[in-house]
């Protein structure tokens, strides 16, 4: 699940507890969940790639590392 705006207090503190409680339920899979900050309001403004840029080359790629650190 990728989440932007990752350090807002509702993202960073609330959902993290609503989707484990649902985990448990067992209503939703197990995820991976990526909080991505937010740079400036100019990503969701423009109509360019570079935050898909970001999220492909960057974001996405490290995640992946942490996997293969386990």
């Amino acid at each position: 699940m990728l989440c932007h705006d990752g350090t807002s207090l509702a993202t960073s503190e609330r959902l993290p507890i609503v989707i484990d409680n649902l985990i448990f339920q067992k209503k939703i899979p197990m995820m991976v969940r990526i909080f991505v900050r937010r740079w400036t309001q100019r990503e969701y403004d423009t109509v360019n790639d570079k935050f898909t840029k970001y999220l492909t080359t960057q974001a996405l790629p490290a995640v992946e590392a942490l996997n293969h650190q386990c």
